[in-house]
């Protein structure tokens, strides 16, 4: 049990974004956003009962992230819809006594989904995706993580109700937080 040791959290997420069309019609759109979360962990441990090895530490983490999309009604019944989007995400330890207490990470996406209405009861879906990531803490190039994703669905509406079925492949890369650890205490792993 601990008896002088204390935390101190704060978390803050700030977006903005637009849209509007491209053009005298509404056939084609810009889609705009920008955000940003940042969070800070405090830990005070006079006695040194959390095992920080260190009276005082801080954990800063943020992510900024901008996306961009162009949704397009290339007739009646298809719409595409390509988007572009990057991201900046860092986390420091201070003081930075372990190994890999300070990481960043640089990630970029390249999508593009499709829509076609075959019949009023009848939609087809899809989606490819590639991303790239790359984690300064390892420096090794540029796009060290790639990882592409699809998915294919379709949608039947009978009246009010509506079915749909889709297969995919997903792949989600591990967060800075689960490679390097967010606390004082926990240190991640890709695992």
């Amino acid at each position: 049990q601990s008896r002088a040791s204390r935390q101190a959290t704060t978390r803050e997420l700030a977006s903005i974004g637009v849209k509007g069309p491209l053009g005298s019609t509404d056939d084609a759109q810009l889609e705009a956003r920008v955000s940003l979360v940042r969070g800070l962990v405090e830990f005070d441990d006079p006695l040194r009962e959390l095992a920080l090895y260190t009276s005082k530490l801080t954990v800063d983490d943020y992510r900024v992230e901008q996306m961009f999309a162009v949704p397009v009604r290339v007739s009646e019944r298809l719409r595409l819809r390509p988007v572009v989007q990057f991201a900046y995400e860092s986390i420091e330890r201070n003081p930075n006594d372990i190994p890999l207490g300070q990481a960043n990470r640089q990630w970029a996406r390249l999508a593009g989904s499709a829509e076609y209405e075959l019949s009023p009861h009848v939609v087809f879906r899809g989606l490819v995706s590639g991303d790239c990531h790359h984690t300064k803490a390892k420096d090794n190039g540029y796009c060290d993580e790639l990882a592409p994703t699809g998915r294919l669905g379709t949608e039947f509406r009978f009246g009010n109700t509506q079915l749909f079925a889709s297969a995919g492949r997903y792949l989600r890369v591990p967060t800075l937080g689960e490679n390097y650890g967010i606390s004082g205490t926990v240190h991640g792993n890709r695992e």
